[in-house]
């Protein structure tokens, strides 16, 4: 085997997992996921086979592939992952109040022609409507949106090229998988 068929900057490498070499690395990636409270890294050289790597190691039905390229705050990346996995997030919620009046009311007049007697009754109940609505946007915490929709699913949030996304946040973005993966999100 020859190096540019491993190593091939700007395109797919012809060969990319290594088996033999890879065994006991595959066996701590496992174990430290399967563990629960850790966060996995994985770094080479560009085309080096990380990408394959995990997908071989945990298969591309487990992984919520996500890229860093074009992130440019943690919702960007968390909105990536909701929308693989089908998640609908609203933007605003609407409702609407309604009232209900009427009056009623009943007389009679009886009587001759020089003594008159009358009665009269008035009453009030629901009847009308009357109706408003309403509407506010959502400041969605997609952090808890995360950890609701992947905790203890077995699916692995797999951050390719995090270092596409300015250094600030991914600062931000480490806090937020330290605490994800604190309540059984896992990513790698």
């Amino acid at each position: 085997m020859r190096a540019s068929q491993v190593f091939t900057p700007g395109r797919f490498p012809t060969h990319t997992f290594v088996d033999d070499h890879l065994k006991k690395k595959k066996g701590q990636l496992l174990d430290t996921l399967e563990t629960g409270s850790m966060l996995v890294s994985v770094s080479g050289p560009s085309k080096s086979g990380k990408t394959v790597f995990i997908e071989e190691c945990l298969g591309r039905d487990s992984l919520i592939q996500v890229t860093g390229a074009g992130v440019l705050q943690p919702a960007d990346l968390w909105m990536r992952v909701f929308d693989i996995i089908g998640t609908e997030i609203p933007d605003a919620i609407n409702w609407t109040t309604s009232q209900q009046r009427s009056v009623t009311g009943k007389t009679s007049l009886e009587g001759s022609m020089f003594v008159a007697k009358g009665k009269g009754e008035a009453s009030a109940s629901s009847g009308g409507t009357e109706s408003e609505g309403q509407s506010a946007r959502l400041a969605s915490d997609y952090l808890q949106l995360l950890i609701r929709e992947l905790s203890d699913t077995g699916l692995v949030v797999f951050r390719d090229d995090f270092h596409y996304i300015p250094q600030g946040v991914q600062a931000e973005i480490a806090k937020q998988i330290k605490r994800a993966i604190r309540n059984n999100v896992k990513f790698a």
